[in-house]
């Protein structure tokens, strides 16, 4: 399946020989598995369950978006386990496509991170630059415009999971954070979302299980003085 948020099922293979896997081109779905909606007063929970006979593959995954009582948060908590024949080797990411107050992306925007920036592909100069721990905006970005950059330089730790968007203007961010150590991190924004793109690993044993979670924490800037 394509590495982010949204397990898919089962694709069909094109027929050219040779034809490598993308992330990035839509196949047809074969077996779109089994799909439930559990909805509580705090809480959503999104249940998707494949089991493919021919290949050995198969996997239970359960997504809950819960409300944090009396606070301006709420968490994704993720379960995967490993129902086929085969080892399950792969990434996962949420797209975060986050938006403060409906502003353009543009100056004003700060992209956080605990932890001194590397980049091989930095940003167009003219619209952000990275300055340490951070990328900083520069100019309102146009229709065709993107940001884009990679956000290398993590440690090995849970602890450099921690991602703030910020805006001076509207004076509040968002920060996100997770429990699982980073495998990768991007950033890719337009005129109308930022969108931080952090990865981690997951490899699992037949019948074997794995948690995460990601919490989102929305806060007022005058209120980290």
């Amino acid at each position: 399946r394509r590495p982010n948020d949204r397990p898919r099922g089962v694709l069909r293979k094109p027929s050219e020989e040779g034809a490598a896997y993308s992330a990035f081109r839509l196949y047809e779905i074969a077996d779109a598995g089994v799909r439930r909606l559990d909805v509580k007063s705090n809480a959503l929970t999104f249940t998707h369950d494949v089991a493919e006979p021919v290949s050995g593959y198969g996997y239970s995954y359960t997504k809950t978006i819960r409300l944090t009582a009396d606070q301006p948060e709420f968490k994704l908590e993720h379960h995967l386990k490993n129902t086929g024949r085969h080892r399950i080797d792969t990434t996962v990411y949420n797209h975060n496509f986050l938006v403060l107050d409906g502003l353009t992306t543009g100056a004003g925007f700060f992209v956080k991170t605990p932890y001194e920036i590397v980049s091989p592909r930095p940003p167009n100069g003219a619209l952000a630059e990275i300055r340490g721990r951070s990328v900083v905006y520069l100019a309102d970005l146009t229709e065709r415009q993107t940001v884009t950059t990679s956000l290398a330089g993590f440690g090995p730790t849970a602890a450099d999971y921690d991602f703030r968007v910020e805006h001076t203007g509207a004076g509040a961010g968002v920060r996100i954070t997770s429990d699982q150590p980073l495998a990768s991190a991007s950033l890719w924004s337009m005129r109308t979302t930022i969108a931080v793109e952090p990865f981690i690993a997951i490899g699992l044993e037949p019948g074997a299980e794995f948690n995460w979670t990601i919490t989102y924490t929305y806060y007022l800037l005058d209120a980290l003085k």
